[in-house]
């Protein structure tokens, strides 16, 4: 893609997914509201705080429509409770069968004309649109995570089903992503823990990985930049996803992964978005602790491109208000440092 005549926040995207340095190393603050609160007391007022652009904009496909008090539910026919953090309640198929139940679709025009809206409205910024929880995610919460990790074993057939099923959904889904005024489509699912996969590696690129490269595929035909959203310690699989052509991958979690190894490993393939901590440093150091390591950060996954700088989570607001204030600061002085 030439990108000499884009805009420079959707340029400097581009640039770093091609591995190349831009001027400035794209980046992209996310804060919880709480946060965001605790920012304002500190600077009087948001119109204090340090000058940043974000270089991206994602928009998150619905996980939920329709709550009731305490209850949530989403257009698979899930079930989850609102707590500490939302769990699963009740699933829709009582029975490793498929009988009677519709899947979906990931992309109503409803939902397309809202996307469409605010992808218009960020333009001049790299646009993701973002399946949620598509595949591995679906599956569980379809059955329930004990049924589903019994049905592997048990019922293997059905396990191909429903596979299949959102196979289906999710490729036209990502045709009807491809229509919109956007730059990247977002595949996302979680396969990994804080140590290691959910399942065994050997199981993942037997069963899923075949599905994945159908899924992904029709997301590069579109032409989009693919990018994979994959929680915790993706390392056993990280060589798989350079294989798949995965061009971004979120969030490359500091705590979980050895982001000096991701990068020489796969730092020539693959684009990271993410990168930065929020479990150690952030949360525990003090605030010359935090400017020192975002710098480190940056020092490892910034050469030769291929890094979105975000931090790996948003910043909640268990977050010391100083610690939050280094690395606002220090990110956007590092960033345009480049």
């Amino acid at each position: 893609m030439n990108t000499i005549d884009l805009p420079p926040l959707k340029r400097r995207c581009y640039e770093a997914v091609a591995h190349k340095e831009p001027d400035v190393i794209p980046y992209t603050v996310y804060f919880y509201p709480e946060m965001e609160a605790k920012l304002d007391e500190y600077y009087g007022g948001r119109e204090n705080w340090p000058k940043y652009e974000d270089h991206t904009c994602r928009i998150i496909r619905p996980e939920f429509t329709r709550e009731e008090g305490k209850y949530m539910w989403d257009p698979f026919g899930c079930k989850f409770e609102k707590a500490a953090a939302m769990h699963l309640v009740e699933y829709p198929l009582k029975e490793p069968s498929l009988d009677g139940y519709e899947f979906p679709d990931l992309l109503p025009d409803s939902l397309f004309n809202e996307a469409l809206e605010i992808a218009q409205k960020n333009n001049e910024r790299f646009v993701m649109y973002q399946f949620t929880g598509c595949f591995w995610g679906r599956m569980w919460r379809l059955r329930g995570v004990e049924n589903w990790l019994m049905d592997l074993h048990d019922h293997p057939d059905f396990v191909e089903e429903v596979m299949e099923g959102l196979l289906e959904k999710l490729i036209a889904g990502v045709k009807r992503a491809a229509e919109l005024p956007i730059d990247s489509i977002v595949v996302g699912d979680d396969y990994a823990m804080q140590r290691g996969l959910m399942i065994s590696p050997d199981y993942w690129r037997k069963n899923i990985k075949p599905k994945l490269k159908r899924m992904y595929d029709a997301v590069l035909e579109t032409g989009k930049v693919l990018g994979v959203h994959c929680c915790g310690d993706v390392s056993p699989i990280l060589e798989d996803y350079a294989e798949l052509g995965v061009q971004i991958l979120h969030p490359l979690q500091e705590e979980a992964v050895d982001i000096g190894w991701a990068k020489k490993t796969v730092g020539d393939r693959v684009s990271f978005r993410g990168g930065i901590g929020v479990q150690h440093v952030i949360m525990q150091g003090n605030p010359d602790d935090v400017r020192a390591y975002v710098k480190k950060c940056a020092g490892i996954l910034a050469p030769d491109g291929g890094w979105l700088a975000e931090t790996g989570k948003h910043l909640g607001p268990e977050v010391p208000v100083e610690n939050a204030t280094a690395f606002l600061e220090t990110l956007i002085e590092t960033c345009h440092k480049q």
